[in-house]
């Protein structure tokens, strides 16, 4: 699953790069954590806790809102707590997005090239 995800965040990353960047603003619980521990450093851990709550509120409503109030997904409602890892993990995603200039894909290496093309990466050493 991380592989895939990873692969297609470098996929918008290369076709989109504007956009793909500005995906890393729409991320809460990072934000939230940030608050955190600029609270602390700050000795404002009520400040920094409220930054941390509101992010998790934040995601736990959207996943309310979303995923049940529109889509109707009733695991919406049950795992509406999931929903702030589900938001650390896209915005992990979207760190390593910007790692490498290489996908694997159906045990191929592609490399990503300037002007958003992929091209197959010439394998060497094999006979």
């Amino acid at each position: 699953m991380w592989e895939r995800q990873v692969r297609w965040a470098k996929g918008t990353r290369w076709s989109r790069p504007k956009g793909h960047f500005g995906t890393g603003l729409i991320f809460a619980m990072p934000y939230g954590i940030l608050g955190f521990v600029g609270g602390a450093m700050t000795d404002d851990f009520l400040i920094g806790s409220t930054l941390l709550l509101l992010a998790i509120l934040n995601r736990m409503l959207e996943s309310w809102v979303i995923g049940w109030g529109i889509v109707r997904d009733a695991r919406a409602r049950k795992e509406v707590w999931l929903y702030p890892m589900r938001d650390l993990l896209g915005f992990a995603v979207w760190c390593a997005s910007y790692l490498s200039k290489s996908a694997m894909w159906r045990d191929r290496r592609f490399q990503l090239i300037k002007g958003g093309r992929i091209v197959l990466r010439e394998e060497t050493g094999k006979s």
